[in-house]
């Protein structure tokens, strides 16, 4: 039974054909690349898996291949955010019964027509809590679905929702944000997993995270990295993620276009295809893959084809 959510775990993207159909059969690659790369567990779905533009059966179909093809072979953390409480919880309920080691939702992300109070922002995590027979991860993201909470709001929601035992820190300065977090609480500490596709990833454990939740496509190389880390080798850890920190950097100015063409290129994708607007793969853009895969073809724990 797993007792702590630590090390790397991988967000599933989804991959679509050309025509914008799911495209399980690269699903299942991804699932078993995931298997085999040293990640502790893969989420999905997630911001990085386009969950908002899935249909209700896809990711319930989405969900259900992740539990069959794991097998117990490898946890995973289901991402059931919602614009409303009776949703979320719904999606909370499923992820249990498909034997998820936690479930993950940010704020109800109804900005765009009503900010919600922090009173339903409390009701909405305490119906995913009671629908979920496992622990609940806050995510805390500045994205353009519910935006950043407060310190103040993020503290009174944990407090009142006891069943949040992790929070995904991905705020402004979520490093130092972190730092503060640990700070706040006296009595019961959530434990504080890092996102941002692992760009400060040392920042972040210098700051407390034990856990972090990229993107999949390089998670074999930020395994590396958290090993060197666990086995308290600095300098290794340090020469890691220096060597990885292009890659990390190409995906925050890309998107996740830019993660499923490292995907392609490691023969797990058979397209770039997204369903979310993105910046368009080009010329410019692969061009800029091929100058720095070399950087870190030896490190991938996947062959290229």
């Amino acid at each position: 039974m797993l007792k702590d959510i630590t090390g790397i775990w991988g967000i599933l993207l989804t991959p679509f054909t050309d025509q914008g159909d799911i495209d399980w059969e690269s699903f299942d690659r991804e699932i078993e690349y995931c298997i085999t790369s040293g990640m502790q567990g893969i989420v999905a779905p997630a911001v990085a898996s386009e969950f908002y533009t899935l249909t209700d059966r896809e990711r319930q179909q989405m969900v259900h291949t992740i539990s069959q093809r794991t097998q117990d072979r490898l946890p995973f953390v289901i991402g059931v955010s919602a614009p409303y409480a009776r949703q979320a919880a719904f999606w909370a309920q499923d992820a249990s019964n498909e034997g998820a080691a936690a479930v993950m939702a940010m704020p109800p992300y109804v900005g765009h027509v009503q900010r919600p109070g922090i009173q339903a922002i409390i009701e909405y995590f305490q119906a995913i809590a009671q629908a979920a027979a496992c622990p609940v991860i806050l995510q805390n993201t500045p994205s353009y679905f519910s935006g950043s909470m407060s310190l103040d709001v993020l503290t009174r929601v944990i407090e009142d929702v006891p069943r949040i035992t992790y929070v995904k820190e991905e705020g402004v300065a979520a490093a130092f944000r972190m730092q503060a977090i640990r700070e706040a609480f006296v009595s019961r500490t959530p434990a504080l997993i890092g996102g941002i596709g692992g760009l400060y990833l040392l920042t972040e454990a210098a700051c407390g995270a034990q856990a972090w939740m990229p993107a999949c496509e390089v998670g074999d190389v930020l395994a590396k990295v958290v090993g060197a880390l666990d086995r308290e080798d600095q300098d290794a850890a340090q020469l890691l993620y220096h060597r990885l920190l292009p890659v990390l950097v190409a995906e925050q100015l890309m998107g996740m276009v830019w993660a499923k063409a490292v995907l392609r290129r490691r023969g797990i994708f058979r397209t770039v295809t997204m369903r979310a607007p993105s910046m368009a793969w080009g010329p410019i853009q692969e061009a800029e893959l091929n100058r720095l895969w070399p950087i870190i073809e030896d490190l991938v724990s996947v062959p290229l084809t």
